[in-house]
């Protein structure tokens, strides 16, 4: 998610204005994961709430079948940790990457 949120140009971390923690994540693993092997991660936004993002994803293997998938969500919180609302201009940003 964090690479997905720079590509928005939407700041992940900062001392002075806070960030986006993980505070639920949910995993159903359906094949075994090897080492050396590579895996594709496919992210989505599922909601956007007033202080949230909620995100399914589905990781698939080289044969391109589901690995696992599950979701996981991120709480915008200021430079003490607080929740805090989205933005105006960063939830236009989200809701351009989230299909209708």
């Amino acid at each position: 998610e964090h690479a997905f949120l720079r590509s928005r140009g939407i700041l992940v971390f900062d001392r002075a204005q806070g960030g986006w923690p993980r505070v639920k994540v949910g995993c159903e693993y359906k094949r075994p994961f090897l080492t050396g092997d590579t895996y594709e991660v496919l992210l989505g936004i599922s909601r956007i709430g007033a202080s949230s993002i909620t995100w399914d994803f589905q990781i698939l293997n080289a044969a391109g079948e589901i690995a696992a998938f599950g979701s996981m969500t991120n709480v915008r919180v200021d430079h003490e940790g607080k929740p805090t609302l989205i933005t105006d201009e960063v939830r236009e940003q989200l809701e351009r990457a989230t299909p209708a």
